[in-house]
């Protein structure tokens, strides 16, 4: 539910924060207050620089070689269900 921030016009930012323990990415939003779009971004970017030094909280950068040949798994998304073999993940 991060939508509502815009509604109070209130900065807002996403910083990639890591892997879990499935190795899926997660993040952390932070609000600043309002107008306060500078200071928000300078903390987002002190932040960032914090986490690269950590090999938990690193943003996780994806692996480009999955990406080179597309698998086309899903036919109909109604009809036919992917078929796992074929998923690469």
């Amino acid at each position: 539910m991060a939508w509502y921030i815009t509604l109070t016009t209130n900065p807002a930012v996403s910083l990639p924060c890591g892997l879990d323990d499935n190795q899926l990415p997660f993040g952390l939003q932070i609000i600043g207050r309002f107008k306060g779009d500078g200071a928000l971004l300078d903390i987002a970017e002190a932040m960032e620089t914090e986490f690269a030094s950590s090999t938990e909280l690193a943003k996780p950068m994806p692996d480009i070689s999955k990406l080179l040949e597309p698998v086309p798994a899903l036919q109909n998304l109604v009809t036919d269900a992917p078929n796992p073999e074929l998923v690469h993940c």
